[in-house]
């Protein structure tokens, strides 16, 4: 989907067990003038009998026990594979850079996808004009949080459901509170609903992509 010559390039990657057709239609209700880019994760998810694709591998196992014991914080956890994926990632934004010239980049994701953005913004110095997160999650905390500072004024948009019952609200508020106090120019947008983008997260990270202030 291309945008006017100087529209944002924005590039929103889908979540574990999504293909980027997921994010296509909402992407086009928008009706904003964008070029929308959806990578598609590097692991494909066929051959363990589950739909889509994933941008690092789960053990489907240690999910289900941790989820018994309500949403989950995945503050201290180091996906294997996350460095894989950060480089993939950072091969296809050089790509859509060659194919689309110098426009402005927003970069955000959903659940994984929005995990994995957090982790470029944070491990790289890719200029980026914004960064959204949908029903994301604090990784590797340790990591991450000596890393904050860096992008001091960050444009950032956060949605999450507060009956999330995969990926807990309270850390996703946590994680929020984080990034202001290190200096994220933050828009935070909590919902009453799961793990999710609805309509009310839509509508908001439209007024946030298309009113910078």
């Amino acid at each position: 989907m291309s945008g006017t010559r100087d529209a944002p390039l924005v590039v929103l990657l889908h979540g574990f067990l999504g293909t980027a057709a997921d994010l296509a239609p909402f992407a086009r209700s928008l009706g904003v003038d964008a070029s929308f880019h959806f990578p598609e994760g590097p692991v494909d998810l066929a051959s363990r009998g589950l739909r889509g694709r994933a941008w690092w591998a789960v053990d489907g196992d240690a999910r289900d026990e941790a989820l018994r014991h309500g949403p989950r914080d995945l503050s201290t956890f180091h996906p294997e594979g996350l460095d894989q994926a950060r480089a993939f990632l950072e091969e296809r934004l050089d790509e859509l850079a060659r194919l689309e010239g110098d426009r402005p980049v927003v970069l955000g994701g959903f659940s994984q996808g929005a995990m994995l953005c957090c982790d470029v913004a944070l491990r790289t110095a890719r200029p980026l004009a914004g960064l959204a997160f949908f029903s994301g999650s604090r990784i590797t905390a340790s990591l991450w949080r000596p890393l904050y500072a860096a992008r001091r004024g960050q444009r950032t948009f956060m949605s999450h459901g507060r009956n999330d019952d995969d990926l807990s609200f309270l850390t996703a508020d946590a994680f929020r509170s984080e990034l202001e106090e290190a200096g994220w120019d933050l828009t935070w947008c909590p919902f009453d609903g799961g793990h999710e983008i609805p309509l009310v997260a839509w509508r908001s990270f439209k007024r946030w992509l298309t009113h910078p202030v």
